[in-house]
């Protein structure tokens, strides 16, 4: 199991690859999160499953 550090080095990491900034992550993440990975899997083709684990950070920093 991860580490909270290791998920929070992950969003960041995935911030800096797709060049999202922090409060644009959040605000598609309040529409749900079908449509957060549908808006960013056409940007990147992100997995799902990395999308839920930046959607817990989100929730965590709240």
């Amino acid at each position: 199991m991860k580490t909270q550090v290791q998920i929070k080095r992950e969003a960041e990491a995935y911030l800096k690859r797709t060049g999202l900034k922090r409060y644009e992550l959040a605000d598609l993440a309040r529409v749900g999160r079908q449509t957060v990975y549908d808006l960013l899997a056409d940007r990147r083709r992100l997995f799902l499953d990395t999308l839920l684990k930046i959607d817990g950070v989100i929730n965590r920093v709240k």
